[in-house]
């Protein structure tokens, strides 16, 4: 296991490095502006999911974001880098977005091995993990997906990779998108840089600049 979040380490550093991720934000904007609207921001360091066949530890149980700090404005993108199959694909409550947390309660404990801002933590794992009911697993479906496809959904949504049941290791991206203008906690726990500027609209160029100038000015 230390050997194996070494090199999901080591390859995190890599992915992040070319910016692989904001290529496919920059290469897919359109669709994202259509979805979320003109000014967006975007995970400066998303995570890069490695889930082995039969290792319970290396998917996130069913979860909701929002639980994390995360708000019901941002959405999640899920590419798979490798296909996710009946077997292997994430799991979804249908419904669950809409409904209120009482709806979902949870059982958190402090995790014995993730220390905040710790390299597992950057890699996604939680450090004081919320753990729902473990029957949500069996109400949940399986959304399968190949390469050159993904999975959008909003961060209130109940979701968890489960334990991957297929013959091959799992491999996979999620972003993260929000509007620009969304009540949105722009740095988390994690990082301060959680989220950056991805697009902007002329509107929203404008009125930064104006704000700006009208900042100065009072500091002088």
């Amino acid at each position: 296991d230390e050997e194996h979040f070494a090199r999901i380490w080591d390859l995190c550093q890599w992915f992040w490095q070319e910016d692989f991720a904001w290529s496919i934000l920059t290469a897919n904007l359109p669709l994202l502006r259509e979805v979320l609207g003109p000014d967006l921001h975007g995970q400066r360091y998303p995570y890069l999911r490695v889930v082995r066949p039969g290792v319970p530890g290396d998917a996130a149980p069913m979860h909701r974001d929002t639980y994390y700090g995360a708000s019901p404005y941002e959405v999640s993108i899920l590419v798979p880098l490798t296909t996710m199959e009946e077997v292997s694909g994430l799991r979804v409550l249908t419904g669950s977005h809409i409904q209120p947390d009482a709806d979902y309660p949870f059982d958190q404990q402090a995790s014995p091995d993730v220390q905040i801002r710790s390299p597992k933590h950057q890699l996604g794992y939680p450090y004081a993990p919320r753990r729902l009911d473990p029957d949500l697993d069996q109400q949940a479906e399986i959304v399968p997906v190949r390469v050159g496809q993904a999975i959008v959904f909003g961060l209130s949504l109940i979701h968890g990779g489960g334990v991957n049941d297929g013959a091959h290791t799992r491999f996979s991206t999620d972003i993260r998108i929000a509007h620009s203008l969304a009540p949105v906690q722009w740095s988390r726990g994690v990082r301060e840089d959680y989220f950056v500027p991805l697009t902007s609209s002329a509107i929203h160029r404008t009125a930064a600049s104006y704000l700006r100038a009208n900042e100065q000015n009072q500091a002088r």
